[in-house]
């Protein structure tokens, strides 16, 4: 059964059945709002940084899945809590701070996406 709501742009009462999102608004307001939404520019910027597409340059690069690989098979399984479920590979020295090492299987180890996250935020608030 569909509830009413009043629209917060015009005040005026309309029925919300909850299966489509509303924002809040009737349908003649809602359509102007998605309009405004789309039109507004981004402020979330991060995924367009020249540094973020270097590094997914590098993570696509054919040496880094060779060195991601050698260091799955070598490890195996989480090397933090040993689950061989969802591995990842971490650089124990950054590649930031050390980019000669980037490659080098003996600077990889595998984690699964829990600890890597767990260590990458840990390291961040550092």
């Amino acid at each position: 059964m569909p509830t009413a709501r009043i629209c917060l742009d015009c005040n005026v009462l309309f029925p919300d059945d909850r299966t489509i999102r509303t924002f809040g608004r009737c349908p003649a307001c809602r359509r102007a709002y998605v309009k405004r939404q789309a039109a507004r520019p981004r402020k979330h910027t991060r995924r367009a940084t020249p540094a973020r597409a270097a590094a997914q340059g590098f993570y696509s690069s054919t040496a880094w899945k060779k060195a991601r690989n050698l260091a799955r098979k070598r490890d195996g399984v989480c090397t933090s809590c040993g689950t061989s479920a969802d591995l990842t590979v971490h650089h124990v020295l950054a590649r930031k701070t050390h980019p000669e090492l980037e490659l080098h299987v003996d600077n990889l180890t595998t984690m699964c996406r829990s600890c890597h996250g767990a260590l990458e935020n840990a390291t961040r608030k550092r």
